[in-house]
């Protein structure tokens, strides 16, 4: 893990329980299993976002192969012209 997946990305905040006794166990628990699945929902949206962007340069670097074959094909048959 990263030094950076250390520390918190988001953070939850409760205001005061209208009860007298305030948070239960139970309520903690809730918010922790919250808290779990929105990080894994980060996460997720995180590699999304990565593969994305590894896509774009994908499909460019792609388009740039065709390019210069299609150059050096040319240039192939220019060649063969000339002699």
């Amino acid at each position: 893990m990263s030094q950076l997946g250390k520390f918190p990305r988001a953070i939850i905040q409760l205001i005061n329980k209208n009860e007298y006794d305030g948070f239960d166990p139970e309520d903690v628990e809730k918010i922790e299993f919250l808290s779990q699945t929105l990080g894994r929902c980060h996460d997720i949206i995180t590699k999304v976002e990565q593969l994305n962007c590894m896509r774009s340069v994908s499909v460019g670097l792609m388009n740039c192969t065709i390019e210069v074959t299609n150059q050096m094909d040319d240039n192939l048959s220019n060649y063969t012209r000339i002699k």
